[in-house]
């Protein structure tokens, strides 16, 4: 009981085989409803021959509940089939015959294959072995078939086709047949099983070699735990950004890159500062925009006093985004004497759109790596200004004022405005 913790198997013994051959009562029908529904009916006229006769079908089942045999008889009472049947006996046999000893033969060999396959047929077999009325039935072949199909999981048909054999070699060969599938089912299982645990295996051998591989260099100071800090900080990073497929591709080269190098390398420095601008790149982060004329012209008013032209040029711009759906792609130039507010009034676009503000001022400017870039390699190499800008607004769209343009210089090397136009 599940009080006691403890469980108990039972294990049935058949002792003959029946045919049914006649339908006494089915499980539906009860001899007290039928008697009460019969006692106001035996007044009525008989019913026409051409009906069908239900009343004399009734009539029938109560006959057949006084007539049953005191053993059964309370059984009518009940929901349950009542049926007529013929006991089948097996045909005569002999135990010696080198067929019947051969397919007895195959099928304890079947029997030892899948027990040491499957534990629980072995199970099966044990709890029907140890007693002692199952002694024999090694020694018997038409109770060797039946153990043999009763104890596998074959197809009903097949089973019922066992049950059904009265010839004992017909008998032992469908059992055999059962027996040889079970067999082919538990050889797949086990092979399925070990390729599993083979899988299994050779995961937790790599695991645990990796593991030793890193106590030995830990050991021998050839590594250190900062470096895999590092590339955690990189991947818990990376997890909170939309990079782009390819983005993300040459993160994971630069990654597995480092992950390689040793930390005195001078190329593991470069490639942590490339991964760490990679990282701080807001991906996927955007301000809304808000394209509310009403609020736009009084954020310009409160900002500056004037300037009609200039606010006009602006609106007109904010109702064409508007339109659009989007303001990308456009560029507006301020011209004037200093002083007059270009700088404030790209501040106050900004803070009509909901935009982040952003300002750098290329006056007097001559190395086009400022604004493109430098080279990875280079000691304290910087990005260009617009990528230092995506950083440090940490939005994917953000208002960039390029101040002093008419102002800028040129190098020997290259040239900034071309650059810039770019």
């Amino acid at each position: 009981g599940e009080e006691g913790g403890e469980g108990l198997t039972a294990v049935l013994y058949p002792h003959r085989r029946i045919r049914i051959t006649e339908l006494v009562k089915a499980g539906g029908a009860r001899i007290e409803e039928v008697k009460e529904q019969k006692e106001p009916q035996t007044v009525e006229p008989p019913t026409p021959p051409s009906t069908p006769p239900v009343e004399d079908k009734d009539k029938q089942l109560v006959e057949a509940a006084t007539k049953a045999p005191v053993q059964t008889a309370f059984l009518h009472k009940h929901d349950v089939s009542i049926v007529n049947i013929t006991n089948l006996h097996t045909a005569p046999y002999n135990k010696d015959d080198q067929y019947i000893r051969a397919f007895m033969s195959e099928i304890v060999s079947v029997f030892k294959d899948i027990a040491q396959l499957n534990p629980l047929f072995r199970d099966q077999i044990t709890n029907f072995s140890i007693n002692q009325v199952a002694a024999n039935v090694f020694d018997e072949p038409d109770k060797l078939a039946d153990f043999a199909a009763a104890v596998s999981s074959g197809e009903v048909r097949e089973l019922q086709d066992v049950l059904e054999s009265l010839v004992v070699d017909d008998r032992l060969r469908k059992a055999l047949l059962v027996l040889k599938k079970e067999l082919i089912n538990a050889q797949l299982q086990s092979k399925l099983s070990r390729d599993v645990d083979n899988k299994i295996a050779k995961r937790q051998r790599e695991y645990y070699l990796m593991e030793q591989l890193k106590g030995i260099k830990k050991e021998l100071g050839m590594e250190s735990d900062g470096k895999d800090k590092l590339i955690e900080k990189f991947r818990e990073r990376a997890a909170g950004l939309k990079m782009p497929e390819g983005v993300r591709k040459v993160f994971e080269e630069e990654l597995s890159k480092l992950q390689g190098l040793e930390p005195a390398a001078s190329e593991a420095n470069v490639t942590r500062n490339y991964l760490d601008w990679l990282t701080q790149i807001p991906w996927g982060r955007h301000t809304p925009d808000t394209l509310s004329l009403p609020h736009a012209r009084r954020v310009l008013d409160e900002d500056h006093y004037g300037l009609s032209d200039i606010k006009s040029r602006i609106l007109e711009f904010l109702a064409v985004g508007k339109l659009r759906g989007t303001v990308q792609g456009k560029i507006i130039c301020l011209v004037g004497p200093p002083g007059v507010g270009k700088t404030s009034i790209g501040k106050s676009i900004s803070r009509a759109l909901g935009r982040q503000f952003f300002r750098f001022s290329v006056g007097g400017l001559t190395d086009v790596a400022e604004i493109k870039g430098h080279r990875r390699t280079y000691v304290g190499a910087l990005p260009g200004k617009i990528i230092q800008a995506l950083k440090r607004v940490e939005t994917e769209n953000p208002l960039v004022l390029i101040d002093e343009v008419d102002k800028i210089g040129r190098g020997i090397n290259g040239d900034p405005a071309s650059a810039l136009l770019e």
